[in-house]
């Protein structure tokens, strides 16, 4: 699936530099994210016991996250969900949607061994940052793992493979946004192992997420 014409480059990241596209992006670009918008509407507060985030990163918290096990519960998904499409973003993913329901699309991660470990899915669940791919749910059973996702738009590898070539402060700008969601693993103690253009992913509004979240094993 050829998915460079539905990501405008010139549009997600102006050719007038990082000040330009820090001023022309929505709220969702400037720190504070979808969930912490959320959050502040419900009256939650968002942030991550003993530690000082930047202030252009936002947390969202959930106090309460467990693991489901089990075949019933990946036959309970499969049942709200259908697969439609198969893409390389941030790894292997299954683009999946509510049933009778084509605006609720996520992306499923089929996982077998190694398997990624249940303290890591847990904080991953419990922890959820403006520079990496929130994880919404999971199912295992003796030997599958899925890791349901959000779904974003392009992969730094596609953006890097068109023909429009990326500026000096566009390509700083990413790399800053990659480094924030390093710095946010690192405080869960959460060590990203791949971390290459499959696994940095971006949408139509120029947010930079850290993809591929079973190649960061716990510590």
């Amino acid at each position: 699936m050829n998915r460079h014409t539905q990501w405008p480059i010139t549009t997600g990241l102006p050719t007038g530099g990082v000040e330009s596209f820090i001023s022309t992006q929505p709220i969702v670009a400037l720190g504070a994210s979808q969930n912490q918008i959320s959050a502040e509407s419900t009256g939650q507060k968002a942030s991550i016991q003993g530690t000082q985030p930047d202030t252009t990163t936002a947390y969202e918290t959930r106090a309460e996250a467990v693991v489901p096990t089990g075949i019933q519960q990946c036959t309970m998904f499969w049942d709200i969900f259908e697969a439609f499409a198969e893409l390389e973003h941030g790894g292997k993913v299954i683009l999946a949607q509510r049933k009778g329901r084509t605006s609720d699309v996520v992306a499923v991660l089929e996982l077998h061994e190694p398997r990624i470990s249940d303290e890591t899915v847990l904080k991953l669940l419990r922890n959820h940052h403006e520079n990496t791919v929130t994880l919404k749910d999971v199912f295992q059973d003796h030997s599958t793992c899925y890791l349901i996702t959000e779904v974003l738009d392009v992969s730094l590898s596609e953006v890097i493979s068109c023909p429009v070539t990326i500026r000096e402060t566009q390509a700083a700008f990413i790399s800053g946004e990659i480094l924030k969601g390093l710095k946010f693993l690192a405080h869960l103690g959460i060590q990203h192992t791949q971390v290459n253009g499959r696994a940095v992913l971006l949408d139509r509004y120029g947010q930079v997420k850290l993809g591929m979240i079973n190649s960061s094993p716990g510590n």
